[in-house]
C-alpha cells in the first residue's frame, strides 16, 4: 500500500493524495491526482517512471504541461534528437528536443 501525493513545488506542502493498493494503472492514477488542475495551466514534474511522450499529450490535452525525465531508450525519441554536452564536471547531458 502506497499513498501518492501531489504537493506544492514552493512550500512543499501536500494538497492532495490518493491511496495506491497496486491494482490500478500508475499513468491513470496520475490523472486522478492532476484532476483537480485541469485547465489551470499549471506545469506537473515527475521523474522518468511516468514520463511518456502519450503522457505528455494527454495531460497538454487536459490543460497541464509537464517537465520530466526521458531515458534514451524510450521509443518516442528519435535517436537524431541526441546531443551530447560535456559539463564542468566531465559528466555528459543530453538534450532532447521532440515536435509530435
Amino acid at each position: 500500500m502506497k499513498i501518492w501525493w501531489i504537493t506544492d513545488s514552493k512550500t512543499s506542502c501536500s494538497l492532495f493524495g490518493i491511496l495506491y493498493l497496486g491494482n490500478e494503472g500508475t499513468v491513470r492514477l496520475v490523472e486522478q491526482l492532476c484532476k483537480p488542475y485541469e485547465r489551470s495551466n499549471r506545469k506537473i514534474t515527475f521523474n522518468n517512471y511516468f514520463t511518456s511522450y502519450e503522457f505528455a499529450a494527454s495531460l497538454l490535452s487536459k490543460g497541464l504541461t509537464c517537465v520530466g525525465t526521458l531515458w534514451g531508450n524510450k521509443r518516442c525519441i528519435p535517436t537524431y534528437t541526441f546531443c551530447h554536452i560535456e559539463t564542468e564536471r566531465l559528466e555528459v547531458m543530453y538534450l532532447v528536443s521532440v515536435k509530435p
